[in-house]
């Protein structure tokens, strides 16, 4: 009797697990995809910018000429990236790919140009197994190159301001 108890309750668990794990409906996606931050390595005329910048520099973007600033732009506290010139978010994936916010825009101290930032995510459906997806980053309308010697979840844009 115990062994039948064993497996049925062993069956039940699996079978609960299945149909609340399954990312598959009738209408697409039924569960919160979270996508990976967006890193982005700052540097000016080819050197890292310092800190103190990073710490002062805004991304913000547009809605009807109104500046909204993306909230969770800040600099890498871990100690290995600090002084690094890395900077992240993970609200640009939810702003791209579900409200469509593509063009966003870097504001420096120091009376530096503003600079234009191309983020194209895809929002999660089935053809994307339910995830966020990155395009390649522009930067002032080119191509960011990524800088593959650090291993992130996420690609880490380099943006060279000149």
């Amino acid at each position: 009797m115990k062994k039948q108890n064993s497996i049925l309750i062993g069956i039940i668990f699996l079978s609960i697990m299945f149909f609340s794990c399954s990312k598959f409906s009738d209408e697409g996606c039924h569960y919160v995809s979270i996508p990976n931050s967006l890193i982005l390595i700052l540097k000016k005329d080819g050197q890292i910018v310092h800190d103190s910048i990073l710490q002062n520099t805004k991304l913000f973007y547009l809605v009807k000429d109104s500046i909204k600033f993306v909230t969770d732009f800040s600099i890498a506290t871990d100690s290995n990236y600090s002084n690094d010139g890395f900077v992240l978010t993970r609200t640009i994936g939810f702003l791209s790919g579900i409200d469509t916010i593509k063009t966003y825009y870097l504001k420096y101290p120091n009376n530096w140009s503003t600079d234009t930032l191309f983020v194209d995510y895809t929002e999660p459906s089935l053809a994307t197994d339910c995830a966020y997806i990155l395009h390649p980053v522009k930067f002032n309308n080119q191509l960011a190159p990524v800088d593959t010697s650090f291993h992130f979840d996420s690609p880490a844009y380099v943006l060279n301001k000149q």
